[in-house]
C-alpha cells in the first residue's frame, strides 16, 4: 500500500523483498558455496545488491533503462549487504533482504536488482535480474494485509530486524437497511402513536366523569310521614 510521508505514513512492501545468492564453484555446477568456513567465502563480503523501481514492462517507454541507485518513488534503503541465514530446510545460505522499502504512488511496478562487487577502490557490475510485477494499492483500494511469509518469520527468529505481520481481518461491511426494514420501523412508529392517542382519550374521559367528591348531589326520595291522632281512653 502506498504512502506519502518519509516517516509518518510509511507502509513497507509486504512480503519483503528477499533475494537468495547462489555461488557455484568452477567446474562443479551443482556444488554451491554456502559456508563461512569455506576459504572463498570472504570474497562474498564485498558484494551488495541494489533495487531500482521500474514501471511494468507493458507501460515502460523504452526497452531497458540504466540502473540507478536511487528512485524518486521509493522510500527506504535500496541497497542491501549480504546476510547468511538458515532457510526453511535449515540449510545455511546467503540472502539479500530489503525490509523497509515503500512506494509513494499506486500502480504496477517491478524491481531491477543489480549485483555489484567492491574491489579496492573500484566497484564493478556483475549481473542483474528483474522481479515479478506487483501492484501497489491506495488506502481506499487496499484489499487487506496477509501474514508474513514463513521465510521472513524464520529470519526474524535468527535475529534479523524485520517487521512481522499478522493477517488482517476482513473489513466489516456496513449493514444496508432494506425497504422492508424501513416499512417495519414505520409501522412500529404508527402503532406507538395510536397507543399514545388511546391513552390520552382514556385520561380525558376519566377527568370528565362524576366522582364522589364532585359538587353534584342526588336527591333522595322523601318518605311521607303519617300523623296519628291521640286516642282518649275512656
Amino acid at each position: 500500500m502506498c504512502g506519502i510521508g518519509d516517516k509518518v505514513d510509511r507502509r513497507p512492501i509486504d512480503p519483503p523483498l528477499i533475494v537468495e545468492l547462489q555461488v557455484l564453484r568452477k567446474g562443479h555446477p551443482t556444488d554451491s558455496l554456502h559456508k563461512c568456513s569455506d576459504p572463498e567465502w570472504h570474497k562474498l563480503s564485498n558484494l551488495f545488491l541494489t533495487a531500482v523501481l521500474l514501471p511494468c514492462k507493458k507501460k515502460r517507454p523504452t526497452p531497458d533503462l540504466d540502473v540507478h541507485v536511487h528512485s524518486q518513488l521509493t522510500v527506504g534503503r535500496t541497497v542491501s549487504s549480504l546476510y547468511q541465514f538458515r532457510d526453511l530446510d535449515h540449510q545455511e545460505k546467503f540472502f539479500f533482504v530489503f525490509s523497509d522499502l515503500s512506494i509513494r504512488a499506486e500502480g504496477n511496478y517491478l524491481f531491477k536488482l543489480a549485483l555489484f562487487e567492491i574491489t579496492g577502490l573500484d566497484v564493478s557490475f556483475k549481473t542483474s535480474i528483474d522481479t515479478d510485477e506487483f501492484t501497489v494499492y491506495s488506502a481506499k483500494k487496499f484489499p487487506g494485509m496477509f501474514g508474513s511469509c514463513p521465510l521472513a518469520r524464520s529470519f526474524a527468529r535468527q535475529g534479523l530486524k524485520i517487521r512481522i505481520r499478522k493477517a488482517s481481518a476482513p473489513r466489516k461491511r456496513r449493514r444496508v437497511r432494506h425497504s422492508k426494514d424501513v416499512i417495519f420501523q414505520y409501522q412500529r412508529v404508527l402503532n406507538l402513536n395510536e397507543k399514545y392517542e388511546d391513552d390520552d382519550d382514556t385520561e380525558e374521559g376519566e377527568a370528565n366523569s362524576p366522582t364522589s367528591s364532585s359538587c353534584s348531589s342526588v336527591d333522595s326520595p322523601q318518605i311521607p310521614a303519617t300523623a296519628t291522632s291521640p286516642t282518649n281512653d275512656r
